[in-house]
């Protein structure tokens, strides 16, 4: 848990953005070391709020706290075969992760080239 005694003080959660907050959770559930916690939180705090990978605006909305949708921010492993740790984690739409959560690269190339050829696309 990323909560010190700094961070307990009143209003410390009031001065975090919306995505800072949710940032903070996501790194707490997370198995991994408060060190590891602490340095992707410095990481990834500044984020633009756009998924790299679709290229939408991610949801940070208070509803979006409790409830998912397609926009809603994900922590993503950029290699799966690594952990959570500095330099392999970004943060994507909960729809990207999903998409990318199981398929290989070369699947993923045979699926839009499948989509391209029988004009399947839905944006």
């Amino acid at each position: 848990n990323l909560k010190t005694p700094e961070r307990q003080k009143k209003g410390f959660w009031k001065t975090q953005t919306l995505a800072q907050q949710w940032l903070l959770k996501a790194l707490s559930t997370k198995e991994i070391s408060r060190q590891a916690q602490r340095e992707l939180y410095e990481e990834l705090k500044n984020f633009n709020g756009i998924c790299p990978i679709l290229n939408i605006f991610i949801d940070y909305s208070e509803k979006q706290m409790h409830m998912r949708n397609e926009a809603s921010p994900s922590l993503d492993r950029v290699n799966h075969l690594q952990g959570y740790i500095p330099g392999n984690v970004q943060i994507i739409s909960w729809r990207a992760n999903r998409i990318k959560n199981n398929g290989s690269a070369q699947e993923h190339r045979l699926i839009a080239e499948y989509i391209d050829k029988y004009s399947l696309t839905q944006v």
